[in-house]
C-alpha cells in the first residue's frame, strides 16, 4: 500500500495553483519555475507515484526526498 498519489496528480495540482485563475486578480501568471521535494516511488501497476513529503522531518531510515525541477507555461492564443 503506498501514500502516494500517481506522479501525474502532483503535476497537475502545481500547474493548477501556479496558472489557474486567481480570484479577482488584474495580473494573470502565464509561465512559472519551480524546484519542489517530492518523495517518488515506482508502482508495478501504475508506474510513477510521487507527492509532497509527508513529515517534515526525517529519520534515519527515510530516503531523502528527490527534487522536481518543473516549467510550467501557457501557450499564446
Amino acid at each position: 500500500m503506498s501514500f502516494l498519489r500517481p506522479l501525474s496528480e502532483t503535476i497537475l495540482d502545481l500547474a493548477d495553483g501556479a496558472l489557474g485563475p486567481a480570484g479577482g486578480a488584474t495580473a494573470r501568471v502565464r509561465s512559472i519555475e519551480m524546484s519542489v521535494p517530492i518523495d517518488i516511488a515506482l508502482d508495478d501497476v501504475d508506474g510513477f507515484r510521487g507527492d509532497f513529503p509527508l513529515f517534515r522531518r526525517r529519520t534515519a531510515f527515510d530516503p531523502a526526498p528527490a527534487r522536481l525541477h518543473l516549467v510550467l507555461a501557457e501557450d499564446a492564443p
